[in-house]
């Protein structure tokens, strides 16, 4: 922490009880230095948030770190900071990261489709075809011969 230039404020917000997890992911922001101390409060405010909501517990074991829980790091990158911190000031930053989340795994799937419409329905037509030609193993087994490995996610 002493190559950090913002040491002093990160170890100020550790000592008011600030969780160490939210006080390391400012440090990795790579503008931090440009931002003014309001926007420093703001940032503490929405990382007080989101050490506070009771919702996180649901994770147990499993519960991701405050930074983890706010993607704020990317959203600061792409938008003025002002109107990044109000985006995260004004919504729920458990459900924000509960639909970031979701999408993430989705997308990150490697067996997600991306087809357009007439992709889609060619492709469909020929997952149709293969469980017709799997019928019987479908009905007598319970799985099919062979997979559709056009689309896993029609297989």
């Amino acid at each position: 922490m002493k190559d950090c230039p913002h040491a002093e404020i990160i170890g100020k917000w550790q000592a008011a009880g600030l969780d160490s997890s939210a006080a390391e992911s400012l440090r990795f922001l790579d503008f931090m230095h440009t931002l003014e101390m309001a926007h420093l409060e703001r940032i503490r405010a929405l990382f007080l948030r989101v050490t506070e909501d009771s919702r996180w517990d649901a994770f147990g074991d499993f519960m991701p770190a405050p930074g983890e829980r706010l993607p704020l790091s990317e959203a600061l990158r792409a938008l003025p900071v002002d109107e990044a911190l109000a985006f995260f000031e004004q919504n729920d930053l458990f459900d924000l990261y509960r639909r970031e989340a979701i999408v993430t795994a989705v997308l990150a799937d490697s067996d997600t489709p991306f087809y357009t419409l007439p992709e889609l329905a060619i492709t469909t037509e020929h997952a149709l075809r293969c469980l017709e030609r799997n019928r019987k193993y479908l009905l007598e087994y319970g799985h099919a011969m062979t997979d559709f490995q056009r689309c896993r996610f029609l297989s």
